[in-house]
């Protein structure tokens, strides 16, 4: 695109026209080398015309491979690898390649093709949401395609990411984006603010201007596409009071195209008193034709009041604007039509964005799960209430803080209050192996996300968004309350995903995938405390599960007699279990289930009567009540 002589006036884009082709150029290519040794993460690729830069996810330790392959016979040479036998797999969603432009960008209309097998996506950002194409290439790896896409309308970005596209494995050899060629015309011609409107069939362009525009010497602001050099005559200032020949050339005269523009100029006076743009600090604001209010939120920590700006629709348009004092506060724009009389008052409410309470971690390991303004921790039943050790405000230049049982997050420019609502938990604690399959009754499983009956307790990806905060409500994670026990295996209820296990608030690293559905893994527990088992989310896409548990227990083989004292200077007295030096306790019915828990003085009198066995680090022993 080139832009033409200036006089006054901003530059307005029109939409990309569609122009004649006649060929094609490669803007960007790259083609692997073929050798057995994969590109490895954070290692950049030289490609014609630019770079590719390996990526991968936050966090994950996932790499690319290599495999052996075969060409279909519709591949072209130039999208074969020459040097090797091996192409490069993705075995994995979280590695993705980051194609770079050296100069200029891609754009619409350019054509992106891809040699390999499966699909897949190309994105302007390296998380989904921004995808812009599907490519799709050969079948397997037996038999390597070439899959091919467009740009669509909008996307215009020096900087695209290729990713893999499905769930299974897939393998490429070749990338190579391509744009056509086209003959020259003129994109946008604006003259003494008016934007005309150009015919490109009939190669006509005409604009009707504001009552009083002296047409005998006008400079027109012109912008051009097409390929090569592209020039445009006649040059400066033109006398329009009959239709003037413009000529667009790229230096083939076979190729030349000339516009005939024809002016005229409004028999009255506009009442036109509409904005064409409106601007709230560094924001635009979205018109909407009709709307004359709006609000635009800021961030919390902006110190200065931001002021508005805006443009007419109307060149003979004036606008007189009132800027706010304060944040928040409201500032006007009142545009007068050229008519002297018609106006209308634009109205920019400025907000500050609120602060919020992103996350809540206490001392027990427990990330508390976030729901409006309300805290909701989980604990073990019988032990002292958890304590908040780390708190993550939402926003930039607010902190939270921990005050008389309440989490206040805010500063300077205003405050939120969060409560906190504690829950007991009865931990899970056999005394033998024991296995479950969940049916969503389990009170000993902590979910914000909840029960499903295909997925079984389930979590969702960590993705933050504001209609959907999965990780500060904390749908991202589940939390199983067991007692002492030597460990416990997990079934995998959906498809494979990434995750993070903590155990206490310690992370177990030896546990980061679930496996496919059926598929278990083993956490090693502590035998002589009780067991915060979390499940944590580690990727950006799709929910994970847990079907069933088999729990290792901790056995009880101590003395069959009745005796007293065996744990420190713990004893039973008119129902309750008392506890001088707070050593953690473990009470168990004769059925082997714990009923009681805590390192405190523990209050039997809910529990029916019966035996009794109470455990701790030191020893165990019985009680009858």
């Amino acid at each position: 695109m080139k832009r033409m002589t200036t006089k006054l006036g901003a530059i307005l884009f029109g939409c990309l026209m569609t122009v004649s082709a006649w060929g094609q150029e490669t803007i960007f290519h790259y083609v692997y080398s073929g050798a057995g040794t994969a590109p490895a993460v954070g290692e950049t690729l030289t490609a014609t015309g630019g770079t590719i830069l390996v990526e991968r996810s936050e966090n994950s330790t996932k790499t690319l491979s290599t495999e052996s392959f075969t060409y279909d016979s519709s591949v072209p040479a130039d999208m074969k690898i020459t040097g090797g036998t091996k192409a490069i797999k993705f075995g994995t969603s979280d590695v993705w390649f980051k194609l770079e432009l050296t100069d200029g960008v891609f754009k619409s209309g350019d054509i992106i093709s891809v040699c390999g097998y499966k699909s897949y996506i190309l994105s302007t950002t390296n998380t989904h949401g921004a995808d812009v194409a599907t490519i799709a290439t050969g079948d397997d790896k037996s038999s390597y395609k070439v899959g091919t896409a467009a740009i669509p309308e909008g996307v215009s970005t020096s900087v695209l990411y290729l990713k893999r596209a499905e769930s299974t494995s897939s393998g490429f050899s070749s990338i190579k984006v391509e744009r056509p060629v086209s003959t020259p015309y003129i994109e946008s011609f604006v003259v003494a603010g008016i934007e005309a409107v150009i015919d490109q069939d009939a190669k006509t362009i005409t604009a009707e201007l504001p009552y009083g525009t002296d047409l005998t010497s006008l400079t027109p602001e012109i912008v051009t596409g097409g390929s090569g050099s592209v020039t445009v005559t006649p040059n400066g200032a033109q006398n329009f009071t009959s239709p003037v020949n413009y000529t667009v050339s790229n230096g083939n005269s076979s190729e030349d195209v000339t516009y005939t523009v024809t002016l005229t100029v409004e028999a009255s006076l506009s009442n036109d008193a509409t904005l064409k743009s409106l601007t709230a600090g560094e924001q635009e604001v979205a018109l909407v034709g009709g709307t004359y209010e709006y609000s635009v939120e800021f961030p919390y920590a902006t110190a200065e009041v931001p002021q508005i700006a805006a443009e007419v629709n109307y060149p003979a348009a004036t606008v007189a604007i009132t800027q706010a004092t304060t944040l928040p506060g409201t500032a006007t724009a009142v545009v007068t039509a050229q008519d002297g009389t018609t106006t209308q008052t634009y109205t920019v409410n400025l907000t500050r964005k609120a602060p919020g309470l992103y996350q809540a971690l206490f001392d027990n390991g427990f990330d508390a799960f976030i729901n409006g303004t309300q805290v909701d921790v989980y604990y073990f039943a019988g032990e002292e209430q958890p304590q908040p050790t780390t708190l993550v405000a939402t926003v930039e230049g607010a902190t939270a803080t921990f005050t008389e049982g309440k989490i206040v997050v805010g500063g300077e420019y205003g405050n939120a209050e969060y409560t906190i609502a504690y829950h007991e938990v009865t931990p899970f604690a056999p005394t033998t192996t024991e296995s479950v399959t969940f049916c969503g009754t389990e009170t000993y499983v902590a979910s914000s996300y909840g029960w499903d009956n295909t997925k079984k307790w389930r979590f969702a990806k960590s993705v933050e968004e504001e209609t959907n905060p999965r990780i500060s409500s904390g749908k991202n994670r589940l939390y199983f309350f067991f007692g002492p026990a030597e460990k416990v295996t997990f079934t995998s209820s959906v498809q494979e995903r990434d995750i993070k296990v903590y155990v206490n608030g310690v992370e177990y690293p030896s546990v980061t995938n679930t496996g496919a559905a059926g598929a278990t893994f083993d956490v090693t527990l502590n035998e002589d405390k009780n067991n915060l088992v979390g499940i944590v989310s580690n990727q950006t896409g799709g929910d994970g599960g847990v079907g069933a548990i088999t729990l290792v227990g901790k056995e009880y083989t101590g003395s069959t007699g009745l005796i007293e004292n065996a744990v420190s200077s713990v004893y039973f007295a008119d129902n309750t279990l008392f506890n001088p030096e707070n050593v953690m306790l473990y009470v168990y019915n004769a059925a082997g289930q714990m009923v009681m828990s805590g390192n405190a003085d523990l209050d039997m009198t809910a529990q029916p009567a019966g035996l009794y066995i109470v455990r701790s680090a030191e020893g165990a022993f019985k009680i009858v009540k």
